[in-house]
């Protein structure tokens, strides 16, 4: 490689384009929710990490509520079901 003789000749000249082709948009343009669902979709961690903590939320949600379900409060008396 370092043999190679450069010359007028190894050149060309490059295409005038217009200027229409110049401001040419390739790619469709997407709005800002389209654009995070597309990269969230190529992020397979952060896809399964959105599905856990959508699992612990509803579990979260579903779970009984009942406070005196937690032994440690129920012994000391501060938390008292409803008269």
């Amino acid at each position: 490689m370092a043999d190679a003789k450069l010359t007028a000749g190894s050149f060309k000249p490059l295409n005038k384009d217009t200027h229409e082709e110049q401001e040419k948009i390739s790619a469709p343009s997407l709005t800002f929710m389209q654009d995070a669902i597309r990269r969230l979709k190529q992020n397979k961690v952060a896809v399964v990490s959105l599905f856990v903590l959508l699992i612990i939320i509803i579990a979260d949600r579903i779970g009984a509520r009942d406070c005196t379900a937690q032994s440690q409060y129920a012994k000391c008396g501060v938390c008292q079901p409803p008269t």
